[in-house]
């Protein structure tokens, strides 16, 4: 197994979200034992944190060969003071962290599926990144996007081989029915909102706040 590492800035980290995509399947699994974009003082910033999560996505569509990954440096010592035995009793969790446990840990685990979907994102503009996930057990789709424009990003999502679901739901004809939790992380805050879509169909149009990161879960 490689150890490979990765300290970036927010236009390294855009730019490489896709550094593994076309990775040799035949050489040995790697772990990226340090990964983060080091912008913003003394945590990172709002930019740092949407870079970190495009980078994420291309960690988790190549999940195959990514065994592990781990964040580092994960503390910082906000004290300026130069006073010896100075104090530190408060810890600040940057949004950058937030996000990552959004894509990567899904609130509790709540939102990483078990298999990677084979995915395409045609015609997106630059900064704009996905990855997608599924958990047949509990007959979920994660499809998580990641929208770093300062422009909101409608995009024409289309789901192939999806079945009807096999909860005991009555449907008065064959159209897929599905509900999706739309999860994304306000730029002021940095706390989650949720909300929930009606989707009639395996085709449908989601539109992306700017600077945001979003996890669709549809039930099927």
């Amino acid at each position: 197994m490689l150890d490979e590492h990765f300290y970036m800035s927010a236009r390294e980290s855009f730019s490489q979200a896709h550094h593994y995509d076309a990775y040799d399947r035949k050489g040995p699994k790697i772990f990226v034992g340090e990964w983060a974009t080091r912008e913003g003082d003394p945590t990172p910033n709002l930019q740092a944190a949407l870079a970190d999560a495009a980078w994420l996505t291309g960690l988790e569509r190549n999940s195959d060969l990514i065994i592990m990954a781990s964040y580092a440096p994960l503390f910082v010592n906000v004290n300026r003071a130069h006073a010896v035995g100075h104090r530190s009793h408060r810890l600040r969790r940057a949004l950058e962290l937030r996000l990552a446990q959004l894509l990567d840990a899904g609130y509790v685990s709540s939102h990483l599926g078990t298999e990677v979907v084979a995915s395409t994102l045609d015609n997106a503009p630059a900064r704009v990144y996905a990855s997608v996930t599924r958990d047949d057990a509990k007959h979920k789709l994660f499809v998580k996007v990641v929208n770093a424009t300062s422009t909101a990003q409608p995009l024409a999502i289309a789901l192939t081989g999806v079945r009807r679901s096999r909860r005991s739901h009555a449907h008065d004809d064959e159209r897929q029915n599905a509900e999706c939790d739309q999860q994304h992380h306000a730029s002021r805050c940095g706390c989650a909102v949720v909300r929930k879509v009606p989707i009639a169909g395996p085709k449908f149009t989601q539109t992306f706040a700017p600077y945001s990161v979003n996890v669709l879960e549809l039930n099927y």
